[in-house]
C-alpha cells in the first residue's frame, strides 16, 4: 500500500505528454483543450493543465505544461516530454533513474513488472 500524499507515477515513453488523474499535483489549473492520443488510436480531450510539482527523494520537481484528465487510469510522465527538456532517462534493471539537468540530481525508479515508476510526495500535503 501507498503512503497517504505518496503517488506512483508511470513512465511511458509513447506519451507524447504529462498526464496526471490527481488533481492534487497541480496549484493552478488554467482551462485548456489539449488533444491526447492513445496507444489504440483514440484521441481524447482534456479541459486543464498547468505545471505539475512533486518531490522525490526530497528533490523538487516540476513538470511543465502537463495536462490533468481524472479519468485517466494511471498518471504517466511522458519520456519524450523528459528528453525535451534535457533529462537523461535510464530504464534498466540494475538503477533505473531520471538524471536530471545540471546538478539536479537524479530521481530514482522502481520496476513493477515491466512498467517503470517513481514514488513522489505531493508538496505541502
Amino acid at each position: 500500500p501507498v503512503q497517504e500524499g505518496v503517488l506512483e507515477l508511470k513512465i511511458d515513453s509513447g506519451c507524447a505528454n504529462h498526464v496526471f488523474k490527481d488533481p492534487r499535483l497541480f496549484n493552478k489549473l488554467r482551462q485548456a483543450r489539449p488533444q491526447l492520443e492513445c496507444a489504440n488510436g483514440d484521441i481524447l480531450t482534456a479541459r486543464e493543465k498547468s505545471d505539475a510539482a512533486f518531490e522525490c527523494e526530497d528533490i523538487p520537481t516540476t513538470l511543465s505544461e502537463s495536462i490533468l484528465r481524472k479519468e485517466m487510469s494511471f498518471n504517466l510522465v511522458s519520456v519524450p516530454k523528459l528528453t525535451e527538456k534535457g533529462c537523461v532517462v535510464v530504464l534498466d534493471n540494475v538503477a533505473p533513474r531520471i538524471e536530471l539537468p545540471g546538478e539536479g540530481g537524479a530521481l530514482p525508479m522502481l520496476k513493477r513488472g515491466s512498467t517503470f515508476v517513481i514514488r513522489v510526495q505531493l508538496i505541502g500535503k
